[in-house]
């Protein structure tokens, strides 16, 4: 037959640490093509890293293809006792948070300004001040959270 112009997936894959990993390290699963391995990587780097492969179910990329994000998650893992990038909420600037896939915009702003309003976050739960702020987002930006 013709020769593929995809190149083959390996039958065998090994699982790989999904920080570390690249596009061409990613597309060799089976349904990620470079756009979905580049918003992996985008997406590792504006979060500082994953502290668990389920966060992938969370990304834009994989909404419609849960069964992709369980592939994913299938062939890699986070390395035990990895720590991400802190955000430090109490001195970071707005620029420097709306980024995070955690924060965004409307969360920084509200950041900044109870910050500006009440000083600084004594701990993570104090965000719960923040109305629109859900319980279930809360639980995910904690561990990327900084008080200090």
């Amino acid at each position: 037959g013709a020769p593929s112009r995809f190149p083959r997936k390996p039958r065998n894959l090994q699982p790989f640490d999904l920080n570390l990993a690249d596009t061409t390290q990613l597309m060799q699963i089976r349904g990620i093509g470079r756009w979905k391995a580049l918003a992996v990587v985008k997406e590792r780097n504006l979060l500082g890293g994953f502290i668990n492969e389920k966060q992938l179910r969370d990304m834009w990329a994989f909404k419609d293809a849960p069964d992709l994000a369980d592939s994913v998650q299938k062939y890699t893992f986070v390395a035990p006792g990895f720590a991400p990038k802190l955000v430090p909420i109490n001195t970071a600037s707005f620029d420097e948070m709306c980024f995070h896939p955690y924060i965004r915009k409307p969360l920084a702003r509200a950041i900044v300004a109870w910050r500006n309003q009440h000083g600084p976050f004594k701990t993570a739960d104090e965000l719960r001040q923040i109305a629109f702020l859900k319980a279930e987002d809360l639980e995910k930006l904690r561990p990327y959270v900084r008080c200090d």
